[in-house]
C-alpha cells in the first residue's frame, strides 16, 4: 500500500544519494532535483503541483529496501579485454565494453552509462550503437545525473528490448525500486564506489584549471591508461585543451582528485552507505582488481588494467560467460576484500570534512582550491613523500608490505 506522504527532504536527511526516482515517478512534476548548498542534487518540491499521492516517498531507496530475486551466492572473477585498444580506452580490464558489445552485437539491446556532455557534465546516456558506447568508457568522478533514464529503461523494457543499465549502486537501487518488478530483460551493472563528489564541485574545478593556465579545456580523461596498470591503481589525468596542449597530473598532484583520494568531497549520504556491502543490488559489480596477486599469484602479466567482477545473480553469472575476447579467472572474494573495503563498509568520514563544507559554502572556488591544494604544505608534503617511497621501494614490494600489514591487523581483530 502506498504511503500517502510526499518525499522530505529534512525526514532522509543526510541518505539521500540524489538518485533521482522521486522526479522521475511524479507524473505531475513537482519534485525537481536542484544543487543544495554543497552541491549535490536532492529533491526539491514544487508545492502548487505536488498533490501527495505518496509515489516518490514509496519508492524512495534511501527509505525502502530494494526486493530483488535470483540472488545467488556471487563468483569472484578477475577480467581482462585481450584487445589492448578497448583496454586502454577503459578505466581497468575493459569488461564494461564487452558487456555492452554483447548486449548491442548479440541481443540487439540498448545501454545506459555514464558520459561526459559537451559542456563536461556527468549524465547517464542511453546508446544504440558501438560508437554511442565509446563515451561511456573510462571512470568519471563525479555522481552522475541519471535525468529521465529511468523512464526511459522502462519503455524499453516494455518494448521487449534488452537493456544494460550502468551506474551507482544506489542508482541501481533507485532503478529497481522505480520499475517496481523484476524484467528478464534487464541487465545492472554497479560501480564499485567509496564515494562521489558534486557536478557542482567538477564544474568549479574546470574553471578554476582554465583560469589557472589561461585556456580553454576540450577535453579531460580522469583515468588515464597511457602507463602501466600498477597494485594501488594510480589515477592519472590527462587534461587536454582546446589548443591542443595537454596536462598530465597523478591523483596527488590535481586539486579535484586530491579532494576525492583525502575523501573529503564526498555525499554526505557516501559515509554511511547503505550499499557497502556483499548483498549487492545489481546483477554484475565491476570495479579495479586492487591488491590482485597479493594473496595468491595471478597466471598473467598484466599491462594495461584488469576489472574485479562479481556476478550476483544467475542473468550475471551466464552473460559474464557468453563474452568474447576476454580473458577471465575466477578468484577468491577475500583476496578482493583486502584492497576493497566499500564491499565490506562505508568511507570513514574524515576529521576534515565538516571544514570542507563550510569552506565550500562561504568560499570563492578559487579560495577553496588555493587553500585545500595550492597552499596546503603538509597536504603537499605527505604527496611528496608518497612518490618518494613509490619510487625507492617499488609498487609490487610496497603492495606486499600493506598485504601482510592488513592480514596482521585482521588476525589481531
Amino acid at each position: 500500500m502506498i504511503k500517502k506522504e510526499k518525499i522530505r527532504i529534512d525526514k532522509i536527511g543526510d541518505h539521500c544519494t540524489g538518485c533521482g526516482a522521486c522526479s522521475v515517478i511524479c507524473h505531475k512534476n513537482a519534485i525537481k532535483m536542484l544543487p543544495n548548498n554543497q552541491g549535490f542534487l536532492k529533491p526539491h518540491i514544487i508545492e502548487e503541483k505536488c498533490i501527495s499521492c505518496g509515489k516518490c516517498s514509496a519508492i524512495c531507496p534511501a527509505q525502502n529496501k530494494v526486493k530483488r530475486t535470483g540472488r545467488i551466492s556471487f563468483h569472484t572473477y578477475a577480467i581482462y579485454q585481450l584487445d589492448s585498444k578497448y583496454t586502454k580506452k577503459s578505466s581497468s580490464g575493459g569488461v564494461f565494453y564487452s558487456l555492452a558489445k554483447y548486449m548491442i552485437e548479440n541481443l540487439h539491446g540498448v545501454v545506459f552509462g555514464a558520459i561526459y556532455t559537451k559542456d563536461h557534465l556527468v549524465e547517464i546516456a542511453k546508446a544504440e550503437t558501438m560508437k554511442e558506447v565509446f563515451p561511456m568508457m573510462g571512470s568519471k568522478y563525479v555522481y552522475s545525473n541519471t535525468k529521465k533514464t529511468y523512464q526511459e529503461v522502462k519503455e524499453e523494457l516494455e518494448k521487449k528490448r534488452f537493456v544494460l543499465y550502468s551506474g551507482l549502486p544506489c542508482q541501481i537501487a533507485g532503478l529497481y525500486n522505480y520499475l517496481g518488478k523484476e524484467y528478464e530483460n534487464l541487465i545492472t551493472i554497479e560501480i564499485l564506489c567509496h564515494g562521489a563528489p558534486s557536478q557542482e564541485l567538477f564544474s568549479k574545478y574546470l574553471k578554476y584549471l582554465e583560469e589557472y593556465y589561461k585556456k580553454p579545456i576540450q577535453e579531460i580523461r580522469q583515468r588515464d591508461s597511457s602507463e602501466k596498470w600498477n597494485l594501488f591503481i594510480t589515477k592519472r589525468i590527462r587534461i587536454i585543451f582546446k589548443d591542443k596542449q595537454e596536462l598530465v597530473l597523478s591523483e596527488d598532484f590535481d586539486p579535484y582528485m586530491s579532494l576525492y583520494i583525502r575523501e573529503i568531497s564526498y555525499n554526505t549520504s557516501c559515509y554511511h552507505c547503505k550499499y557497502t556491502n556483499l548483498e549487492r543490488n545489481a546483477d554484475i559489480t565491476i570495479g579495479d582488481y586492487g591488491g590482485l596477486g597479493l594473496k595468491d599469484k595471478f597466471s598473467r602479466e598484466i599491462k594495461d588494467g584488469i576489472s574485479l567482477v562479481l556476478t550476483n545473480t544467475e542473468k550475471g553469472e551466464k552473460l559474464i560467460h557468453k563474452l568474447s575476447n576476454i580473458y577471465i579467472e575466477k578468484r577468491e572474494i577475500e583476496e578482493a576484500l583486502l584492497f576493497n573495503t566499500c564491499l565490506t563498509k562505508p568511507t570513514t568520514c574524515p576529521k576534515r570534512r565538516e571544514e570542507f563544507q563550510i569552506d565550500y559554502e562561504n568560499m570563492t572556488y578559487q579560495e577553496l582550491f588555493q587553500k585545500y591544494f595550492e597552499k596546503d604544505i603538509k597536504y603537499k608534503l605527505r604527496a611528496y613523500g608518497k612518490k618518494v617511497i613509490i619510487k625507492v621501494i617499488g609498487y609490487k614490494r610496497l603492495g606486499k608490505i600493506m598485504y601482510q600489514n592488513k592480514i596482521t591487523k585482521r588476525k589481531q581483530k
